[in-house]
């Protein structure tokens, strides 16, 4: 099994991942973790990836073109499209059920596009392949 994240905080999955249970099994072979860091995907100088939302409000959203970049360049790299998983509040609670279903996958993407006040617009980019929201609470 392969996991993939795209993120803003890479250390932070890294850091996790090489602990307790699924350090052990990266160890062994049995799992990998990579993460992607979506600000090496920016086109501005200073690797800023937010930008206020369309019409105004509250927050910031992130640009889906690092999100998309990233994504298209680990899909290349990889020589496959796996199935995308979108960690959001709104999406399902993460279930057995689920666990199981992901569990016959050969690879996954994790796209955490949540941070601070930030988020990251679906309604901007349209979805590069077939994918899940899941929660991540």
């Amino acid at each position: 099994m392969h996991y993939y994240v795209l993120t803003l905080f890479p250390e932070m999955i890294t850091n996790a991942c090489g602990e307790s249970i699924l350090g052990r099994a990266s160890q062994k072979g049995l799992i990998s973790v990579e993460a992607i860091n979506i600000r090496d995907y920016s086109t501005n100088k200073h690797n800023r990836v937010d930008d206020y939302p369309y019409g105004g409000g509250a927050g910031m959203v992130m640009q889906p073109m690092p999100v998309y970049d990233a994504w298209k360049d680990l899909t290349e790299r990889i020589g496959k499209k796996p199935r995308v998983l979108f960690m959001t509040p709104q999406g399902k609670p993460f279930s057995q059920k689920l666990a199981e279903e992901y569990a016959k996958e050969e690879d996954l993407i994790f796209l955490c596009g949540h941070y601070a006040a930030s988020f990251f617009s679906r309604e901007r980019i349209s979805r590069p392949s077939a994918s899940v929201s899941a929660s991540n609470h």
